[in-house]
């Protein structure tokens, strides 16, 4: 469920504002005859929330100041349904025993490990300045402005390591644009 709106508090001055909720799970999910219906489905996390406001500044040349800032938040989730090289393990729980052997097991399933992404919160801001005969601007910008350390991705390989992506730290730029038209 997704729900997104944006509020003209005053025609120089806007709210925007996004909630999403997920209750995402198996219904039914084997691999290899493993049952991994009780796993969280990757990449699915159960809450996303965001918060814009926009502020628009006219002055007296003409010309415009736009300032920005944006606030988004996500839960935690995971990147990777399973470990696979927790799957080949036995587990003497029940089910069919192993050729040769009277005790019944069952292929354990677990995630990896440090494959979640962990819950965060990243703010972004910018102020643009727009010439007055709107030909050019110029914006200076700033991401992840409270430096979070956030994974993006992660893959267990083997019981050795684990391979990380994480996400842009502080950023901040100037762009300058031209219009043609």
């Amino acid at each position: 469920m997704e729900l997104e709106t944006t509020w003209l508090v005053t025609p120089s001055f806007q709210l925007r504002g996004s909630v999403g909720y997920l209750n995402a799970e198996y219904d039914e999910f084997e691999f290899e005859g493993t049952d991994l219906t009780s796993l969280d489905i990757p990449f699915a996390a159960e809450w996303q929330l965001g918060l814009e406001a926009t502020y628009d500044q006219a002055l007296g040349n003409g010309a415009l100041v736009t300032y920005s800032v944006g606030v988004h938040y996500q839960s935690e989730s995971e990147t990777s349904p399973f470990d696979p090289n927790a799957a080949t393990g036995l587990n003497p729980i029940g089910g069919a025993a192993p050729a040769g052997s009277a005790t019944p097991f069952n292929i354990v399933a677990r995630h990896p490990t440090f494959t979640e992404m962990e819950e965060r919160t990243l703010l972004n801001a910018n102020i643009t300045y727009t010439s007055p005969n709107e030909k050019w601007y110029a914006t200076l910008w700033g991401k992840n402005l409270l430096n979070e350390t956030y994974r993006v991705g992660a893959n267990s390989v083997g019981a050795l390591w684990n391979f990380t992506v994480y996400g842009a730290p502080l950023q901040w730029g100037l762009e300058l644009g031209i219009n043609f038209e």
